[in-house]
């Protein structure tokens, strides 16, 4: 009767959003308008997958034989979240044993202004980032502890997201990549191992800032409703057309 078998075509991941040239325009005029401004610091900042300790190959080659396991069973891990400070250069690496939540993450940006600018003239801080679940433009914890820095310190918070998909333009990526590169072939044992190779980093010939961090904050927590309501009202303004990919906090 004509008929055939054929497979089910796979659903094709969406690879551009609609707003995706629109964020970019975004992304270009914020960033030039920071690097301008003498009293703006620009940073970039992104979590990093987490980095199994172990006898493991990661897929990396080495000149000298060494021998790594042919699997990876273990929770043991390192996951590091990096501040990039675009105007100095300076890389800083936190990082934690286990999963940081959107406020430890908050905890880390306000740790690298207080002690780099909190006695500074800088009044404003823009942030280059991606849109992931912890740190999005609609994360309410996130957002809230950023108003909380934004009042602490009496200075503009700007979020500047990245479009979907197109993470690897945001600037910090590149410092894994460096990172990659650098401890690509060796054994990542132990976590001091790891550090040491973090500490060792250059960025443009700044020597990174590296520690080590504890998770501090339950998971999974929000901001009520009303509040919510009220510290958009008062603190927050977004982008009428990109919404959540572009906004400012005030304090």
């Amino acid at each position: 009767m004509g008929y055939g078998l054929k497979k089910v075509q796979k659903i094709k991941p969406l690879k551009k959003i609609e707003e995706t040239d629109l964020i970019f325009e975004n992304v270009h005029k914020k960033k030039e308008q920071a690097l301008k401004e003498e009293t703006t610091v620009l940073i970039s900042i992104d979590t990093k997958d987490k980095v199994l300790i172990g006898p493991f190959s990661r897929g990396g080659k080495n000149r000298i034989q060494i021998k790594a396991v042919d699997h990876e069973l273990t929770n043991d891990c390192l996951i590091p979240f990096g501040i990039l400070d675009i105007k100095t250069s300076t890389p800083y690496f936190f990082n934690f044993r286990s999963k940081p939540t959107s406020l430890d993450l908050v905890d880390c940006i306000e740790e690298f202004f207080r002690e780099e600018y909190a006695n500074s003239k800088q009044n404003k801080l823009t942030i280059l980032l991606d849109n992931g679940p912890d740190n999005s433009g609609i994360r309410t914890i996130f957002l809230k502890g950023l108003v909380e820095i934004s009042k602490k310190y009496k200075i503009e918070i700007e979020l500047v997201y990245y479009p979907p998909y197109h993470s690897k333009y945001n600037p910090v990526e590149r410092l894994w990549a460096r990172l990659e590169n650098i401890w690509n072939g060796d054994l990542l044992e132990t976590v001091d191992i790891c550090i040491s190779y973090m500490k060792n980093l250059t960025w443009k010939d700044i020597k990174s800032v590296t520690k080590l961090k504890e998770v501090k904050h339950e998971k999974g927590l929000t901001v009520d409703k009303k509040e919510m309501i009220e510290l958009e009202f008062q603190h927050i303004s977004r982008n009428e057309k990109l919404k959540k990919w572009s906004l400012v906090i005030t304090p």
